[in-house]
């Protein structure tokens, strides 16, 4: 395709993306994202003839997303909502997430313990990673392949002069997810036209290395972007951009105080021999990695303890 061919391609893109926003933070969330060509919308609106919807959600009232992924799909258009989360959530929040995945397309948590920075900087770095650059190195096919699983996913940006270490900071950008059941990952790198095919090469395997064998990995890269464009790399930097699909997202130990994930009940420090644990007097839990967005604790179950897993 000519270069004219590639930049009418990716007009058509971003004009079928529409970022919306549900629930206070959602809203506020999505009126913060701008990118040239895509439809920024306060508020729950998905025009029907949309291909997909990037969706700021509010973990604290999951109900207008559930009921805008539930109009998305009987629209045919893709579903996807991102939401900030915060490290140690509370039990009400791991509700939400569990709600939110068997509703949506997928879900795509941005770490951050700020709800509406964190929930824009997610859509922010998602809406870029696919339908920012005229390269359409990376589409909505792609993301339909790689993230809508119904699972969840991480995403993550970071900027460095090596594109390798750019990448490696970008995977740990994604907060405290295992990767120990990665299904693939959606990559994209921007700079200037220095960035040569050997060195983002060098950047995919970055994630490949962190990934188990077999993941599907796609990727593209925007060399000599326009200086109007919002999140451009800039003084021979490169910036990474990833999405994580099949991930675990995982909260990491507990401290006393901190609430119980299961009932949200004040933990209780304890000393054993030389060892400190925390638990719960209430419910019984002690302080284990906990996946998110299901049970509590799952017995068995080997989920790593953060995004290097």
């Amino acid at each position: 395709m000519s270069e004219e061919d590639l930049r009418e391609a990716a007009d058509a893109l971003r004009g079928s993306v529409v970022v919306a926003g549900c629930g206070e933070v959602g809203r506020e969330a999505a009126a913060q994202v701008a990118v040239e060509g895509v439809v920024a919308r306060a508020d729950d609106v998905v025009p029907d003839d949309a291909r997909a919807a990037f969706v700021g959600v509010d973990l604290a009232d999951p109900s207008p997303a559930v009921a805008l992924a539930r109009r998305c799909a009987a629209a045919d258009t893709l579903a996807v909502l991102v939401a900030a989360v915060d490290p140690r959530p509370t039990a009400e929040a791991r509700t939400a997430l569990a709600t939110l995945r068997e509703a949506a397309d997928a879900v795509v948590l941005s770490a951050g313990e700020e709800p509406v920075a964190g929930t824009a900087a997610g859509l922010r770095t998602l809406v870029r990673l696919i339908a920012g650059s005229d390269d359409v190195n990376v589409d909505l096919a792609d993301a339909e392949t790689v993230v809508a699983t119904g699972g969840f996913a991480a995403v993550g940006a970071a900027t460095d002069p090596d594109p390798a270490a750019a990448m490696t900071a970008a995977v740990d950008a994604c907060g405290p997810v295992s990767l120990t059941r990665a299904s693939g990952a959606l990559v994209h790198l921007e700079g200037e036209r220095e960035l040569s095919v050997q060195a983002a090469g060098d950047a995919v395997a970055a994630v490949r290395d962190r990934l188990v064998d077999g993941s599907h990995v796609i990727w593209g890269a925007d060399t000599d972007a326009d200086e109007h464009r919002e999140g451009r790399a800039h003084d021979g930097e490169v910036t990474a951009r990833v999405v994580l699909a099949g991930v675990v997202p995982v909260r990491p130990p507990a401290e006393a105080g901190d609430p119980c994930p299961r009932c949200g009940a004040a933990l209780v420090g304890y000393r054993m021999g030389d060892r400190e644990t925390v638990a719960c007097d209430g419910c019984g839990f002690a302080d284990v990695t906990t996946p998110l967005g299901g049970d509590p604790l799952v017995p068995g179950e080997d989920y790593g303890s953060g995004s290097g897993s």
